[in-house]
């Protein structure tokens, strides 16, 4: 699991591939795509896998993550990514929010 995930950041409600990010751990076939993924604690963040330092990618891939929203008062419930290009995020919140996030222009 990631990082965010591994530090009681809550269980994840929703995940889904994401498609801002590149492929990673090695490219091309067997490569793992990038996730994004909400919790019940109100975080909202991206989970890739990397080779480790040093390695080739053939030796496994250590998992990180990265929080791109955390809302403390309210755990989001679900979320929608622009499948054009994954720049756009939509979520919403317990607490009935919409939250919009923009990543920058690849």
């Amino acid at each position: 699991m990631c990082l965010l995930a591994c530090k009681g950041d809550g269980a994840w409600r929703q995940v889904h591939f994401d498609p801002y990010a590149e492929s990673f751990a090695g490219g091309g076939d067997g490569a793992q795509p990038a996730l994004l993924f909400c919790t019940d604690a109100g975080a909202l963040g991206t989970c890739s896998a990397a080779a480790p330092p040093g390695g080739d990618g053939g030796g496994g891939a250590e998992l990180s993550a990265r929080a791109l929203y955390q809302e403390a008062a309210s755990g989001i419930t679900s979320f929608a990514v622009e499948a054009a290009g994954g720049q756009d995020i939509f979520a919403g919140t317990e607490q009935e929010c919409l939250v919009y996030i923009r990543r920058p222009a690849g």
